[in-house]
């Protein structure tokens, strides 16, 4: 059964598979497509994610990329570092082009072509590998693709190595011919290889016109590759690359090349891959569990493996660049996100349609002429930009802001939305950005409205919670279990939890949690046991936060014989105990608490909260003894002591009349460095008072009114 719910044959998907895959093969790739795809990221070594390389659990490494990572852990699609440009999310398959690029050509003063480039994972991956003069040039057709390329240049700090250009790939070499060392053509196609991801690939293959379809893909390769192979100097590498299976799409466009001109490389011997292709590499996702995907690498026959000369202008260049003394003149102006740049950085400032742009190295630029006036430089000297790009620091939500303005798409609006959640913005904050999605004719997904649900929950928003969940069946995006949790939180939860089971949706942990915690909230008892028994019934493991909502309820209706039969089925742990503990105070049975806190300190599970509670207990009794005894406990414990501790210990001497030992607590307070606010003062001046010492009261009051004026 396909994720969406339509029901495929595994014949169906074998339709790909007409390379010659033996029966055992054909077994394992069919196989394969039935378990969940592996979260892969590649990490930026120009800005480390120092936070997740240093995470304590293993992140197995990718077999070809050195910058590559599995994800074990958890789905990396939410991660605040990609939006920083510390991680790009790519999948394993997709970095494979870069690093077969790499093992034939040196990539030091080099120019380089990305003919179809957005959204930009190969050409920010390329891009972090050049050094010396090189320049990679970026094409994207679409203005809106060409913006989303872009910001991803900018976070990866590779911009201002970068021109982008708009064109049609397919006549781009009309422009220039045999200028580019090397080109990436990463060509449109079917996406067979896609079918794990994807499962509506399995429609588009069962399709009556897919042959039309395949047919129609087949013929825009060849253009592409023909444009390429004009634009590629002899000796210079092409590698070519789909994330689709069939030979049409694959080998058969290859073999448009002019044969006598175009050396195959053997990447199987090169590489260490078992040989699957008679042209170049076939990735089978049984072999590498990633997805299905086709690479070749050609070099061009006829050239020394040198660039040629540059060719005589014929069309001027579209940038006029600043002297020196032009760029201190504006930058004695402007703010200090601005950079400072060497003079020979400077050189490369031009103007350009009324902007700054930093352009890539001069000298990397020769035998592009024909090009340039057709390019705009990647990286823009605007503060905006310089921000995003630079190693100026900035907090994640800024950096999601700065990815949205600049084309980030709606994975940097649900970012964004998601960090004003996080700082607890008010709701509307969150509406303002999902509003902004219709706008820029972005449609939300499941996703954005789960973190627009989440603004609501946070808020308390029932009636907004509400209305999402109706817009979101308007808008055919069908509400899940995490859906339902946020607005459960925010709305009527027993009735939402119904519609949830009328969705046709299984309660997760979560949503019943939700519900227990409403019922616990109400003092509805009778429901909230019944709903931990039907988690029991529906094979789930109530968590910590199930079990402590009906712990809570039992506190306070002061069931102790219920709260330690409960806590008897469950794993105690510091949350359940310091739910009993605080029981037992509450209903001053203050010895039971005390031995309730033994057993903690033996398992060591007492932390500052469950010790002082029962402090607090001892001091409103005026039990000074037990209070200070429980105090040298703490500080044995090595518990971080703050004012609250010791203004607790203040109190218990006040209720016993004893000023001056008040007054020597507050002196230790002073002596540990934690400065006694104005409530241990007032309390130790009433100590005094009571015990007729008035003189020191008063010297007490004065003492603080002068720390407070200091």
């Amino acid at each position: 059964m396909e994720a969406d719910g339509h029901q495929s044959h595994p014949r169906d998907k074998g339709q790909v598979a007409r390379q010659g895959l033996q029966l055992l093969s054909l077994r394992r790739f069919l196989r394969t497509l039935q378990r969940p795809q592996r979260h892969t990221w590649r990490a930026n070594r120009k800005k480390p994610p120092e936070a997740l390389l240093s995470r304590p659990f293993q992140k197995p490494p990718t077999p070809w990329s050195p910058d590559g990572f599995y994800e074990e852990a958890e789905e990396p699609g939410s991660w605040m570092e990609q939006y920083t440009g510390e991680v790009y999310i790519q999948e394993l398959a997709s970095m494979l082009p870069v690093e077969v690029l790499k093992a034939f050509l040196p990539l030091h003063s080099v120019r380089i072509l990305d003919l179809c480039s957005a959204p930009g994972s190969k050409a920010s991956q390329l891009a972090l590998e050049l050094t010396g003069e090189s320049v990679l040039m970026c094409n994207e057709a679409k203005t809106s693709r060409a913006q989303i390329l872009r910001c991803n240049l900018l976070k990866t700090v590779v911009a201002d190595r970068c021109l982008i250009l708009q064109e049609d790939g397919r006549h781009l070499a009309a422009a220039g011919s045999a200028c580019f060392d090397a080109i990436l053509l990463d060509a449109p196609c079917s996406g067979e290889g896609n079918l794990r991801r994807i499962p509506e690939v399995i429609e588009r293959i069962q399709a009556p016109n897919y042959g039309r379809i395949k047919a129609e893909n087949a013929s825009l390769q060849k253009q592409l590759l023909q444009s390429a192979w004009r634009m590629l100097r002899p000796g210079g590498f092409l590698v070519y690359s789909t994330c689709t299976l069939n030979l049409q799409e694959n080998e058969e466009v290859l073999e448009h090349l002019p044969m006598a001109e175009a050396e195959f490389m053997d990447l199987p011997a090169r590489l260490g891959f078992p040989s699957c292709s008679s042209l170049g590499l076939r990735l089978w996702p049984h072999h590498w569990d990633s997805e299905g995907f086709f690479v070749a690498c050609i070099r061009k026959r006829g050239g020394g493996g040198q660039s040629v000369a540059a060719p005589t202008p014929r069309a001027p260049w579209p940038w006029s660049t600043l002297s020196w003394e032009e760029w201190n003149d504006l930058r004695a102006e402007a703010t200090d996100d601005w950079p400072d740049l060497t003079p020979s950085e400077v050189s490369r400032v031009a103007r350009y349609r009324g902007d700054l742009f930093l352009l890539p190295p001069l000298n990397a630029l020769n035998g592009l002429d024909h090009l340039l006036p057709m390019t705009t430089p990647a990286l823009r000297l605007a503060p905006l930009e310089l921000r995003l790009h630079g190693a100026r620091a900035a907090a994640g939500e800024d950096w999601v802001a700065l990815a949205a303005q600049l084309g980030g798409g709606l994975g940097a609006y649900t970012a964004q939305m998601d960090a004003l959640v996080q700082r607890g913005a008010h709701w509307q904050s969150a509406v303002q950005i999902f509003d902004r999605l219709g706008e820029e004719r972005l449609k939300a997904d499941l996703i954005a409205c789960n973190t627009l649900m989440k603004a609501y929950s946070k808020g308390g928003a029932a009636g907004a919670a509400r209305k999402l969940l109706k817009q979101m069946r308007s808008w055919i995006i069908a509400p899940d279990v995490t859906t339902y949790a946020a607005a459960m939180k925010a709305a009527d939860a027993e009735e939402l939890f119904q519609d949830l089971r009328e969705d046709g949706l299984q309660p997760d942990v979560i949503t019943y949690t939700v519900l227990m915690g409403a019922y616990a909230k109400r003092g509805r008892r009778a429901k909230a046991e019944a709903a931990l028994r039907d988690m029991s019934r529906d094979a789930l493991q109530p968590d910590v936060i199930a079990y402590t909502a009906l712990l809570d309820l039992y506190a306070k209706l002061g069931d102790l014989e219920a709260l330690r039969r409960l806590l008897a089925t469950m794993a105690p742990n510091v949350v359940s105990f310091t739910v009993l503990l605080k029981a037992l105070v509450k209903l001053q049975r203050l010895q039971e608490a005390q031995e309730t806190l033994e057993e903690m300190q033996l398992k060591r599970m007492a932390n500052l909260i469950s010790y002082t509670s029962l402090l607090s207990a001892f001091a409103k009794k005026g039990e000074v003894s037990r209070a200070e005894g429980l105090f040298g406990s703490m500080q044995k414990a090595t518990l971080q002591m703050d004012v609250v501790s010791y203004g607790t210990l203040i109190l218990a001497f006040a209720r016993a009349g004893d000023g001056q030992g008040a007054v020597r607590t507050l002196r230790r307070c002073a002596e540990e460095r934690i400065a006694p606010n104005v409530v241990c003062y007032g309390t130790a001046i009433q100590a005094l008072r009571k015990e007729g010492n008035a003189m020191a009261a008063e010297a007490l009051l004065q003492e603080m009114s002068d720390r407070r004026t200091g």
